[in-house]
């Protein structure tokens, strides 16, 4: 090699997720770059025979400069960013000293990423296309495996963020309840082999010594502590072994590592099924990922291999999983349908040993003579697909349950499923099926039903014909019921979309209704759930429609039976508390009418923009606004919690200076009448203040209801959790719940939600709104939205500055309906007729503009007109410390130009009511220009935000993520100052940032200001000597 030729390197290379021998060797000149070295790499391992190729059109590379021995590379993490071997770089810039690199280290690590995006997008186009529903569940299925396939390796996917990721955005999610978006029906109702499980658990038959002595050795290893995760399994492999009777082996393949799993097999046979996957980990909180996530990711990568397809084909894949963390073991079930469900079958119970608790040995022993069994059985399932000659018929229905006949009056009634009954989104076990014969029926799991109510009233034609005997017992503590399809639910009716109804119809339903509840009424009996979903409709041949009932699980002795513990989600429910269901005359037929969801739409929206002057029409007719839509009275004060004494006084001084008057009282009881929020501060003020400023929404509830005393009470956690349908999960800043009923026995449910907006467009609030009225499953009915838009800073002082409160409603009913769906005590949501009376109470004539865009007085003389400030001026009070006239906030830092060479601007579009309508819609399109221009964020109740005292007493915001101390204080503040306090917080702000208002008045020496500044020589204000400023000649 001459002198000038640069040297070759010879680079170990590693794929992040293989097996720890799949190491290869590149070598590239010095000066090659990294773009050929990744296309270089690509080539050397297609070649290598690993098992798998990378695409560059499916894949995406990243490439990391590493130094790591092969024993390590098992559990390798990806690197941090800065080792990243950049494109545009050259080799040798990485590795300049060539007698660095160790021969037997790997220097570069692999990371590969799929284009998720593109593989979702051709999987949805190629399902849509595909007519046949098994051609679809096969082609659903193989996208799954073939998304697994190019994922991340088990334990990449299983970090936290990896998988929280996977869970929310992710086209593979793993259906483990994580979150509550992700939870799929029981798995026991897919094989009989974890119900099988579960009931073994409960035997009592005499087990052999050797089991015990087994189980009891892995129990006091399993107590021992260890260094590291590899040294506690090389001490209980071979115990664990022993106490579940089959052998425990790794098997690697790409992308996946567990620490053991139990196959079956034949001699000469190529094929495998898997019984058990296992992972540990050393301790709990210990390798950077839940065991049992990583186990779930595990069993996903087994079955999702070229070579599993036959048998996932045929079969639902049943597997346990066993997760073990430090002396801690879970057992879950598994299948794999058209995506993966993994559920828990058990508690984590600990491997530990007691001398005086015998008692826990016999039931761990009992656990793994469980597992032993078990496993036996699924050994015996699988034997003939693997087989060497083993054939492999697709079985259609692998997404369904396996329980395929029902016990009739005339022998065994067989059936196969068509779909599933209620949406894809609604987690329950209904399904529509048809029978030999061409029958359609309605096969339904549930854990209660009332079969002899249902039989009572299929008698009568007004439920659908059973073809049950009973209510069959099956798996997982559920029963089946099998009925005859019959008609339609009378919610698809009654949606804006459907046929509808004419009143001789309705007439007709109701009276069938009516009919079916008196019969339940003869024999003590309540139907709890009258809704809409629950009534099916049906037309004869004459056009006459007939109505039957549905649903009894809610059905039961008058006084007996209880509302379900899972009726409310979005409250924790003690047993005691779940009201007896009792009935009425009146039956509450009327819920039966109520409309479906109908879109989210903004009732009512007040803008409130700051002016200057001396009117305070703009806060009077803001105080109008909210008083004619809230029902309420300005006479009201405000309460504003969660702030301590010494914070209290220091903004009753601020205010006082502002010109405010605030009344300031302690309330001993307020730390436990009232809410604290840890990392919202600020938005508590808000809720208590809509919490005593809409007292009508509990008289609705009271009179809609009629059922006992209601009150409203803030959420008891303002940082509840709520789900939306995709698996992500969102809470607002602040929620309300009504309760109805005494104290003692009262249900509570979730009523308005409040949610502020920080520098978000009028879409992001929509789709706010909607987000939480529409897919949440909290019973919210109105959220309310406070925006602040264009704050004023150093750069964008003609901004015009607008604080926007809207509030979203829709009524909600069907199947997401959480209100009292019962004939005895049905929620009757109010709808309140405001279309004219509302219209012309809100509507006000816009005033006229001059050229300067500031509304004309036209009752003041014209030299009123041309003065910024009022004519009441006095020469030592600072304009700033005013009320607010009529006129936008524009903010000049130089001197203005003649009002005749402005062009005259046109008033802000005013949006008329609809009277088809009780809603008023204001669209991005009827914003107007200035403030649907690039705003600034201001925090919203910046101004009602905790505030300390400095030695100067003023205004000093804390933190808002710091908790105040439980020294709670109150502070009263009557509405119309809620709004003059957003005045003071913008004109402080100005002050701050050194902007100056455009006024003409006098200096006292009898100048005349330019136009642009107050005075040469400005006076001092009540402000400044309240800040320690001088009077002049002091």
């Amino acid at each position: 090699m001459s002198e000038n030729q640069p040297p070759n390197l010879r680079l170990a290379c590693f794929l992040q997720g293989d097996g720890v021998h799949n190491t290869f060797r590149v070598e590239v000149s010095s000066t090659t770059s990294v773009t050929v070295l990744v296309t270089h790499i690509i080539e050397v391992y297609n070649q290598s025979g690993f098992g798998r190729k990378l695409d560059p059109e499916k894949h995406h590379i990243t490439l990391f400069k590493v130094d790591l021995p092969r024993d390590q590379l098992a559990n390798v993490e990806a690197p941090p960013e800065v080792d990243i071997l950049e494109r545009m770089d050259d080799v040798g810039d990485y590795w300049p000293d060539i007698g660095q690199i160790q021969r037997r280290n790997v220097q570069i690590l692999l990371k590969v990423d799929s284009f998720a995006m593109s593989l979702q997008q051709t999987g949805v186009d190629m399902v849509s296309q595909v007519s046949s529903t098994l051609d679809q569940l096969t082609l659903r299925q193989d996208k799954t495996a073939e998304a697994f396939r190019d994922a991340p390796s088990a334990s990449a996917a299983a970090h936290r963020s990896a998988f929280e990721k996977q869970q929310e955005k992710g086209i593979i999610p793993i259906y483990n309840g994580r979150p509550y978006g992700r939870t799929a029906i029981p798995v026991q109702l897919f094989h009989p082999v974890f119900d099988y499980f579960t009931a073994q658990l409960s035997q009592k038959d005499e087990l052999s010594t050797s089991k015990y002595v087994a189980v009891e050795n892995l129990l006091l290893a399993s107590q021992g502590l260890y260094a590291s995760e590899p040294a506690r399994w090389k001490v209980i492999k071979d115990l664990l072994t022993a106490a579940i009777g089959y052998p425990v082996y790794k098997d690697d393949i790409s992308r996946c590592q567990s620490d053991g799993v139990v196959t079956f097999t034949q001699k000469d046979s190529a094929y495998k099924a898997y019984g058990i996957v296992l992972e540990l980990k050393n301790e709990i909180g210990t390798g950077h990922s839940d065991p049992w996530v990583q186990a779930a990711q595990s069993f996903a990568r087994y079955w999702s291999e070229e070579k599993m397809t036959k048998i996932r084909r045929a079969t639902r894949c049943p597997t346990f999983i066993i997760s073990i963390a430090g002396p801690w073991l879970c057992i879950s079930g598994a299948v794999y349908l058209d995506r993966v469900v993994v559920q828990p079958l058990t508690d984590y119970m600990w491997l530990g040993r007691h001398p005086q608790q015998d008692h826990h040995l016999l039931r761990m022993t009992r656990v793994f003579e469980a597992i032993f069994r078990a496993v036996s059985e699924l050994k015996t399932y699988y034997t003939p697909f693997i087989l060497p000659d083993a054939h492999h018929p697709i079985e259609r229905d692998r997404i369904y349950p396996y329980v395929q006949s029902v016990q009739g009056s005339k022998g065994t009634i067989n059936f196969k499923y068509k779909g599933v009954l209620g949406g894809s989104d609604v987690v329950r076990p209904l399904f529509e099926a048809i029978t030999e014969d061409g029958k359609p029926i309605v096969v339904k799991f549930t854990q209660f039903y009332n079969f002899e109510a249902h039989k009572l009233l299929a008698e009568k034609g007004l439920a659908p014909k059973l073809l049950s005997l009973n209510a069959q017992p099956i798996s997982a503590g559920l029963v089946m019921i099998v009925m005859e399809l019959f008609g339609t639910s009378l919610d698809t009716y009654l949606d804006p979309a459907g046929p509808g109804l004419d009143q001789s119809a309705r007439a007709h339903i109701e009276s069938d209704v009516k009919m079916a509840l008196d019969l339940l009424h003869t024999q003590n009996l309540v139907f709890g759930d009258l809704r809409s979903p629950n009534v099916l409709v049906e037309q004869d041949p004459n056009g006459l429609f007939h109505a039957q009932l549905v649903d009894f699980e809610w059905c039961g002795a008058s006084g007996e039976a209880r509302y379900p513990v899972g009726m409310n989600p979005s409250k924790r429910i003690r047993s005691k508390n779940l009201k007896a269901i009792q009935y009425n005359a009146g039956h509450g037929l009327e819920a039966l009418w109520r409309p479906k969801n109908g879109p989210v739409e903004r009732t009512a929206t007040f803008d409130y923009t700051p002016f200057v002057g001396k009117n305070r029409a703009p806060i009077k007719e803001l105080v109008k606004k909210v008083e004619t839509v809230l029902e309420c009275d300005s006479g009201k004060t405000v309460i504003i919690t969660s702030i301590g004494k010494v914070q209290g006084e220091g903004l009753v001084d601020a205010f006082e200076v502002a010109g405010l008057k605030l009344k300031f009282e302690w309330s001993a009881k307020s730390r436990e009448a009232r809410t604290w929020m840890a990392d919202k501060l600020h938005s508590t003020p808000v809720a208590v203040w809509l919490l005593k400023e809409l007292p009508h929404l509990e008289q609705q509830v009271e009179d809609a209801c009629k059922c006992g005393k209601q009150q409203l009470w803030p959420a008891a956690d303002s940082k509840q959790l709520y789900h939306d349908e995709d698996g992500s999960s969102f809470h607002p800043d602040q929620t309300f719940t009504i309760q109805e009923g005494p104290a003692h026995c009262g249900y509570t449910w979730t009523a308005v939600a409040i949610e502020s907006l920080n520098s978000q467009t009028l879409r992001d609030g929509q789709e706010k709104a909607r987000k939480i009225i529409w897919r949440s499953a909290a019973g919210i009915c109105a959220v309310i939205l406070l925006n602040f838009k264009n704050q004023l800073r150093a750069g964008n002082t003609k901004a015009r500055c607008r604080v926007t409160i809207e509030i979203w409603r829709c009524q909600k009913t069907g199947d997401q309906a959480i209100d009292y769906p019962l004939d005895s005590c049905p929620w009757k949501d109010k709808d309140e007729d405001l279309s004219d009376e509302w219209a012309s109470q809100v509507k006000e004539p816009t005033p006229e503009r001059d050229a300067t865009n500031r509304p004309s007085n036209k009752s003041s003389s014209s030299e009123e007109a041309d003065n910024d400030c009022s004519g009441d001026y006095k020469p030592n009070e600072d304009p700033n410390d005013g009320d607010w006239a009529e006129g936008p906030t524009l903010v000049e830092t130089s001197p203005p130009a003649p009002a005749a060479s402005l062009p005259p601007s046109p008033p802000p579009p005013y949006v008329p009511f609809k009277p088809e309508s009780t809603f008023l819609v204001l669209d991005e399109d009827n914003v107007n220009g200035e403030v649907e221009a690039d705003f600034l964020p201001l925090q919203v109740y910046n101004f009602l935000r905790m505030c300390a005292l400095d030695p100067n007493k003023r205004m000093c915001a804390l933190d808002p993520n710091k908790r105040i101390p439980l020294e709670n204080q109150e502070i009263r503040v009557r509405l119309r100052w809620l709004c003059q306090a957003i005045t003071a917080c913008l004109r402080d702000l100005r002050r701050d940032l050194g902007i100056k208002i455009p006024c003409k008045r006098p200096a006292p020496n009898g100048q005349v200001g330019d136009g642009n500044t107050a005075s040469v020589q400005p006076s001092s204000t009540k402000r400044q000597r309240a800040d320690g400023g001088q009077e002049p000649g002091e």
